[in-house]
Formats: structure tokens, sequence, C-alpha cells
């Protein structure tokens, strides 16, 4: 029901083709490969591609829960039942919490062997740190991997999380670290599918290569827990309305930002079809409740997102570790009443009683503390979004806000600033044989680079998608691929 792994497939006139990369799909077809205008708009609008797209034409992703039939050269396409969930209203919340304990307790025993050498991907979130408490603490020694300036609020929290936990910490600055180094293996590992930023695990594949065998981390743990569930969803509306106002919500980059990449005709040539395949990916939900009908949602469209896509950048070596991935745990957390989750209340007083050791030790994204009762949790909740109505309201008057005791994970945008060679490749793609001025606006393209890298304004995100996307284009629709080309191998990557 949930894919932790992509498969892609593709068809001609007398073949039916499909893969786990898509290096080695396009390799396979004879299929024409050219792009597809509205897949490559979802990777920059949304950040990954919803439904069935890839930013090539030809290629398409088998989705979550559904099943492909090739026969005579016709495709049939089979939606499955979505995830069975318990009756909520069935509930009581006495208990509770010991059963979500003990469902992630045996999800994380099922798939971490006593005698494996583990990594686990720590964060001073939630989600990473659910994971390292429901690991038997017999288990040691266990390595704890962390991703963060030496002074950032993250690297502090969770560094008391390892110490209290007894695991190994192994800390990984990315002001040591130059993106474009990677730029070329993170693609041709990812395929295009993740922007760059989200695989800095790459980095350190030569410490940890003969250090453990198996990463594990809070992959998903969020997409039942509640973490994305907002107020506004809970407004009385039609499902249209409701789809609408998720569309608003969940664009990352809107119309007028990319202007800053993309030609003007290319964008309002596609723009209603973006629009339309965000509301075609709701149909298979059009039986649920508006806040049911985002929550699953969101859960099937996780393999397309960071919390999976950028995964293949480490799968060469290590083995995943996913348990919140187990049917059980997913079964029993989203039938819990939705008012249980909210704020992730509920989730959080299921921590506390499985890690009473760092209950003290509050999470980066709220600051607050974890607590045993979960209305205290709620309020606490309600209480730290002030900070992101305080950010939004300092953005529309072209200011930054940031809360006095966050010490961000890195500052990107001074990080793209920094990094000249980033600069230099992209100004090559503008000047390359492989930049179609159909698609892309060379002058804005260069407008954005000089605001950007003289400080007046701050695009590193779209510098870093167009970056990503413009070596994905090369490997993946301009040239068929054969083997890793130059420079793309990951135990190759300057060290500095």
């Amino acid at each position: 029901h949930v894919a932790s792994q992509p498969l892609y497939f593709t068809q001609t006139n007398n073949s039916f083709v499909f893969a786990a990369e898509k290096k080695m799909l396009l390799s396979l077809s004879d299929q024409q490969v050219d792009v597809d205008p509205v897949g490559l708009l979802q990777s920059f609008a949304h950040i990954h591609n919803l439904g069935d797209r890839t930013f090539v034409r030809s290629v398409r992703r088998l989705e979550p829960g559904q099943v492909v039939t090739a026969n005579n050269s016709k495709l049939s396409v089979l939606t499955r039942d979505l995830l069975p969930l318990q009756n909520p209203e069935a509930r009581q919340s006495t208990g509770v919490l010991e059963q979500w304990a003990e469902l992630l307790r045996q999800a994380t025993a099922a798939r971490i062997e006593p005698q494996q050498s583990l990594l686990i991907s720590l964060s001073a979130g939630l989600d990473s740190r659910a994971i390292a408490c429901s690991i038997d603490r017999d288990h040691r020694p266990l390595l704890a991997r962390t991703w963060g300036a030496e002074d950032s609020t993250e690297v502090t929290l969770a560094s008391k999380i390892a110490d209290r936990l007894g695991f190994t910490q192994v800390l990984e600055d990315p002001g040591k670290t130059r993106y474009s180094d990677a730029l070329d293996a993170v693609v041709w590992r990812t395929e295009g599918e993740s922007p760059l930023t989200n695989n800095v695990s790459i980095f350190g594949h030569r410490k940890l290569l003969d250090k453990c065998d198996y990463v594990t981390g809070g992959w998903m743990g969020d997409a039942s827990s509640g973490a994305h569930l907002r107020p506004f969803m809970l407004r009385p509306r039609s499902k249209a309305d409701f789809v609408e106002a998720l569309f608003d919500w969940y664009l990352v980059h809107s119309k007028a930002s990319l202007a800053n990449v993309f030609q003007e005709d290319f964008v309002s040539s596609n723009y209603d079809e973006l629009r339309d395949a965000f509301r075609d990916s709701f149909t298979r939900f059009s039986d649920c409740d508006n806040l049911s009908t985002y929550e699953y949602w969101d859960l099937y469209h996780r393999q397309t997102r960071m919390t999976t896509s950028s995964m293949p950048v480490d799968s060469y070596i290590f083995e995943k570790v996913r348990p919140f991935y187990d049917k059980d745990y997913l079964s029993f957390v989203m039938s819990l009443p939705k008012s249980w989750r909210i704020g992730q209340s509920y989730y959080r007083s299921m921590i506390e009683m499985i890690g009473p050791e760092i209950r003290d030790i509050p999470d980066s994204n709220t600051d607050l503390k974890l607590r045993g009762n979960p209305k205290m949790n709620l309020v606490g909740y309600l209480w730290a979004s002030r900070h992101k109505a305080y950010k939004k309201i300092a953005r529309q008057f072209g200011r930054t806000y940031q809360r006095g005791s966050f010490i961000s994970v890195q500052n990107k945008g001074g990080a793209v600033r920094d990094d000249s060679r980033l600069r230099e490749r992209l100004e090559s793609f503008l000047a390359s044989e492989y930049f179609d001025d159909a698609i892309f606006d060379r002058g804005s393209i260069s407008q954005m680079l000089d605001q950007h890298y003289s400080g007046r304004s701050d695009h590193s995100d779209l510098i870093i998608r167009l970056a990503t996307a413009s070596v994905a284009l090369q490997y993946f629709v301009y040239e068929r691929p054969s083997r890793c080309p130059a420079g793309a191998n990951p135990l190759q990557i300057p060290e500095h």
C-alpha cells in the first residue's frame, strides 16, 4: 500500500518495460525520450512529482496501492482498497499509548537483528528519537549520525539525546562541504527525483562505509502522527474548495516564482495542467472526509517526497530499515481520532513513555519538552505555532523572523553563495547544447544568479532545484544513460 521504493514503467508498440531505476528503463526502451513539461514544473512547484508522472514524458511511476497489468500491448490500472482502518469512534483513550508504544517496538524489533551493525540518522526532531527509543537498550554500540553546524540547536539537542541513550555520535558539519562537489553523484544516484540539498548524507559515505551495514531513522513518522495536519484543514468546505486551498498551501514556488527559471509561455501553457494534475491526484480518495482525504493523499505520495526519494543516494551501500512503514503500526495510528493527532499530542506522550531518559530534551521544531499528558502537549503546540505566524508576517514585510533560542542547522542561502562552482555549473548549463530556450529563460536565470550571489536576494532553493534538474535532464533525457559518468562516483567526492 505504501511504497518505499520506486518502480518505473514504459510502453511501446511491442513491449512493456519496467525497472526500479530510470537509467535501466531508459537504456532498455526504444521510446523517444523528451521532457514532460508538467512533470518538470511539478518538481519545482511541489519539489516532487504527483501520481504516475516523472519529468520524462515516456517514463511513468507505479503509484502506491496500484497494480498495472500489460496484456497484448494494452495497459490496465487497478487501484487497490485504501489502507484498512479500524473504527476510530470505538477507540477509548485508556491504554492507547501503551498499545502505540508496543506496536512501534514490535515494528522495530522485526526489522533490526541484535547482531546488525546499525546507524541511526538522528536529528533533534520527534521521529528519529521515537525510533531511537524503540530500539532495544541492549543493542549497543549504535552509531548516531547528525547533520548540522556545530553550534546549531539541532546538533546541541541531538548530542544530548545520543549521550542519554548511550549512542556513539558522528557529527557532519555542512559548512565543511560544497554542494557542487556532490551534484553529479547525487543526481546520478537519485535520478533527479530529489533536490541536491536533501541528499547531504552522501558526503559521509567514506567515513561510514566500514562502520555500519544498516541505516535507520524517522522516515515517515510524521505522516501518521499528525505533523502535517493544519488548523485550516478543519474548516468546513466542499471537497473542491478544500483541494483548491491545499493547492495554494502546498505550492513551494508560485507562478511568479517559477518565472525566475522558466519562459513565461512555458509556465502559462502548462500551469492549468499542473493544477489539474494536483486535483486529479485526490480522485482516489473522493469517498473520504476532507481531513482523511489529505491524510491519505499525504501518506500515498510519500514515495516521491524527500521521505524516500532521497534514499537511493545511500542504498548502494547501506540497507535502509524503516519501522514506521510497518502495516500494523500504520493501520493503528491512522485509525486514531484526528483530534488526538493534531499537534502530535498523543505521539509526544507515546515517545515520553518509551524514552523517559530524554523527556526533558525539547525538539528542534517547537522547542517543547515531551509531556506524558497529551492535552498539555496540544497546548504547547498551539503556543509554539505562534512562531510560524510571526515568520509569515515578517516575510510579508520583507523581513526574516527567527526565534531567539533557535540556531539553524545551516544557512542554505550562504552555503550556495559561498559555492562559486555551483554558479559556474549553472552558467555552463546556460551556454550548453542542453539548454532549451523553449523551456528555460536564460535572462531570468542570469538575473536570479546575480541577485543571489550579490546578496540582494535569497534564491537558494530555486538554484538548488535548477542545478539538480539541469544535470538530470542531461543524464536521463538528452543523453541515453549507459554507465556511471565521470565525476558521478559517490566515493570520489572531494573531501575538504
